[in-house]
């Protein structure tokens, strides 16, 4: 009688720190899920926005960067796909267009963009985020590609990091 006691706990306090175990990876999880979209959004705003308020910029506590840093520092591309092929794809984006950006002024609440179409080849180590493939690219995804060179001095490159944009599972954290 006092073995199965003994066994009905060990088999409790096991199933507990199993169930803390499973709850805990759920959890983080759901955090993961939650910067990602958090990421996309952000990313969404500093890539893909057609205006931006000076006013907005201010308030927020944005710096307002010069061309050159821009052209030096941006390294991705957030665009669709519209063309795959055996080792590359083509996607679809918007740029900065600096050259209509001379005339604008400083109280334009508008960035001039335009489009730009790049070649990304996807190299033997490109990385595919959240466990996704290159197979699993389709015409239309909105793709999240990186590359290790600014992509205004350039027209094509070799992926190091590709984020399959349209893939990604948003799980809402509230109940």
């Amino acid at each position: 009688m006092r073995k199965n006691i003994i066994i009905i706990i060990l088999v409790l306090i096991i199933l507990g720190i199993s169930g803390g175990f499973i709850y805990f990876f759920q959890q983080n999880q759901l955090i993961l899920n939650e910067l990602k979209k958090q990421s996309y959004i952000e990313n969404q705003r500093n890539a893909g926005s057609q205006t931006h308020s000076s006013q907005q910029d201010e308030l927020s506590g944005f710096q307002i960067l010069k061309e050159e840093d821009i052209k030096k520092t941006v390294k991705e591309i957030i665009g669709e796909v519209v063309q795959i092929a055996d080792n590359f794809i083509i996607i679809n984006t918007q740029i900065f267009d600096f050259a209509r950006l001379n005339g604008v002024g400083n109280s334009s609440k508008t960035v001039p963009l335009k489009n730009k179409e790049f070649k990304v080849i996807i190299g033997e180590k490109t990385y595919f985020l959240d466990s996704q493939k290159f197979s699993d690219i389709r015409i239309g995804d909105r793709i999240q590609a990186f590359s290790t060179f600014s992509i205004y001095n350039i027209d094509e490159f070799i992926a190091i990091e590709i984020f399959n944009l349209s893939r990604l599972e948003v799980i809402s954290t509230t109940p």
